[in-house]
C-alpha cells in the first residue's frame, strides 16, 4: 500500500524518545484491537449528519476512577472529519474524573456547526490566529462526516490545573498554552493515557420523530506514550498509535476470528489500525416493504483512507448478494467475484460510502440524496433491472484472490478497513390517538453491520 505519515519519521522518534520513561511506567507493551466494551484511547464515530431536519448528539465519557496518585482529569483531541476526510474540527477537549461532554452539531444560520450547551462543564480549546482560546461553537466544513477523539493524556500533579478543568474555568487552560506551562512543554504536568473514554451518538429527527443511537467503535491500547499536543496539530491521529516497548519503534494489532487471535507487529501505526478493521464481508439486514412505507441504507467508513492516498477504496470485485427472509438468493446477484464486476456499490475515492437501498435502476450514475439520511451520493444499486426482495439479507464482500494488507511476518489480510451502519426506518405519518389527537408514528432502527474477517497466512494463532 502506498501511504504518508503526517509526522515525518526522525520527528516521531524524537517523539517517541521524549516519552519513553512516561510510557515505560505501564509495563509491557498491549496489543492495539478494538474494544469489545466500547471502552478505549481512540473513539470512531462513523457518522453525523446535519441535513434535511437531522441533527446529531455527540457523546464522550470518561470511564476513571481519581485517586492521589492519578486525579483523572483527562485531554482529548476532537477531530472532525468531512465526507471527503478533510479536518474541520481539530480542538483540544478537557474532562474532569468521570465527566461527560455534549455536543450537537446542527445548523446556525442555514450552516452546519459544532455547537456545546451553555451550561456544558467541559473546556473545548482552539487555534485562532496563533492563539489559544476557549470556544462554544465552531464550522463544519460539510453536512455529513465522521467523528473522531483521542485520548492524549491524563492530568499529572498540577493543583491548579486540575481546578481549571474541575471547574472548568477554560480561560487558565488556555493561558496554559499561550505563555504558561503547555507553552514551554506540550507534555508538562501529563501522564500516559490510560484508555478510559467511551461514547456514543444520536442522530435525530424532530421533525420526523425518528432517532437513530449507536455506540462509537472503541480502540484498546491505542497509546501508551503523551500525544498532549497544541491544538490545531495534526496529531495525535489514528496514525500515531504508537507503543515503544520490545519491539522499539513499532505498534502490535491483534485480531480475533472465531477464537483465534492473531498479533502482528508493524513498522507503520497506521497499518497496524488497518489489521484490526479490516473486513472481508459487511452483513446486515433489509427491508424496502412499500406496504410499511420502509426505507434502509447502508453507511460504510473507513477512516483509514485519507492514510492511502494512492490506494482506491474497493475493488472491481466488491460484489453484493441479497436474500430474501426465507434465505432464498435475489435472481440478480450471482456467486462472484470474478462473473460480477458489475456489484461495485463501495468502489469510491471517497472514506465514506453510502449504499440506498430505495434507488431505482434509473438512478444509477446520477447524485441524488439517500431516502432517509438525505446524504447527496452517487447512486451505485441496484445496477441489474431484476427482482429484488421487499425483506431480507443483504452482504458485501470486500475481499478478492490476492491479500490488500500483508505483514511482514507474511501474514495477509484481506478486504478492507470498513465500518458499516445501517439504517432502516418505517413512515407511517400520521395517525390519529382514541382520544382524537393525531400523532406521528414514525420509527426506525440503526444497527452496526455484521465483520466477516479473512487472515490467512503463518505464523500460527496465538
Amino acid at each position: 500500500m502506498n501511504k504518508f505519515t503526517l509526522l515525518p519519521f526522525p520527528l516521531l522518534v524524537l517523539l517517541i524518545a521524549l516519552n519513553m520513561v512516561a510510557g515505560a511506567a505501564h509495563g509491557d507493551v498491549k496489543p492495539l484491537q478494538i474494544a469489545d466494551r466500547g471502552v478505549g484511547g481512540y473513539l470512531i464515530y462513523p457518522l453525523y449528519v446535519v441535513n434535511q431536519g437531522h441533527d446529531t448528539l455527540i457523546e464522550v465519557r470518561s470511564n476513571i476512577v481519581p485517586d492521589p496518585q492519578m486525579p483523572g482529569q483527562t485531554a482529548l483531541r476532537l477531530r472532525v472529519m468531512d465526507a471527503d476526510g478533510a479536518v474541520s474540527v481539530n480542538a483540544n477537549l478537557y474532562l474532569p474524573p468521570n465527566g461527560t461532554w455534549v455536543a450537537a452539531l446542527t445548523r446556525i444560520g442555514g450552516e452546519p456547526h459544532l455547537v456545546m450547551p451553555p451550561d456544558a462543564g467541559q473546556c473545548l480549546l482552539v487555534e485562532t490566529g496563533g492563539a489559544i482560546t476557549p470556544v462554544e461553537s465552531l464550522p463544519l466544513g460539510d453536512d455529513h462526516g465522521w467523528v473522531e477523539i483521542a485520548e492524549m493524556g491524563l492530568l499529572g500533579s498540577s493543583q491548579a490545573l486540575q481546578n481549571a478543568i474541575n471547574n472548568a474555568r477554560c480561560d487558565d487552560l488556555a493561558q496554559a498554552w499561550n505563555s504558561g506551562t503547555w507553552a514551554a512543554n506540550f507534555n508538562n504536568d501529563m501522564l500516559p493515557p490510560r484508555g478510559v473514554i467511551s461514547g456514543s451518538s444520536s442522530i435525530i429527527n424532530v421533525g420526523r420523530g425518528t432517532f437513530y443511537e449507536s455506540q462509537a467503535l472503541a480502540l484498546r491500547n491505542f497509546s501508551n506514550v503523551r500525544q498532549h499536543l497544541r491544538p490545531g496539530n495534526p496529531q495525535p491521529n489514528l496514525s500515531t498509535a504508537q507503543a515503544p516497548g520490545p519491539f522499539g519503534l513499532t505498534t502490535v494489532s491483534r485480531v480475533c476470528v472465531d477464537g483465534n487471535c492473531f498479533e502482528d507487529v508493524w513498522d507503520d501505526p497506521i497499518d497496524a489500525v488497518a489489521a484490526v478493521l479490516f473486513s472481508a464481508q459487511l452483513k446486515g439486514q433489509f427491508s424496502t416493504d412499500p406496504g410499511l412505507n420502509a426505507a434502509t441504507e447502508w453507511v460504510v467508513l473507513d477512516p483509514t483512507r485519507p492514510f492511502y492516498p494512492n490506494l482506491r477504496w474497493g475493488n472491481p470485485q466488491t460484489h453484493l448478494r441479497i436474500w430474501d427472509r426465507a434465505g432464498r438468493a435475489a435472481e440478480d446477484t450471482r456467486p462472484c467475484p470474478l462473473e460480477c464486476p458489475e456489484y461495485t456499490a463501495l468502489q469510491s475515492d471517497r472514506p465514506l460510502v453510502v449504499i440506498d437501498f430505495n434507488q431505482s435502476i434509473d438512478d444509477v450514475g446520477q447524485v441524488r440524496p439517500s431516502t432517509i439520511l438525505g446524504i447527496m451520493h452517487p447512486v451505485r444499486f441496484p445496477v441489474v433491472e431484476a427482482p429484488v426482495p421487499a425483506n431480507g439479507q443483504a452482504q458485501f464482500r470486500l475481499d478478492r484472490t490476492s491479500a490488500d494488507l500483508v505483514n511482514p511476518s507474511g501474514r495477509r489480510y484481506f478486504g478492507r478497513p470498513a465500518i458499516g451502519v445501517g439504517f432502516t426506518e418505517f413512515t407511517n405519518q400520521l395517525l390519529t390517538s382514541p382520544d382524537g389527537v393525531q400523532q406521528r408514528a414514525n420509527y426506525g432502527r440503526g444497527s452496526n453491520l455484521r465483520r466477516a474477517i479473512r487472515i490467512t497466512g503463518d505464523p500460527s494463532p496465538l
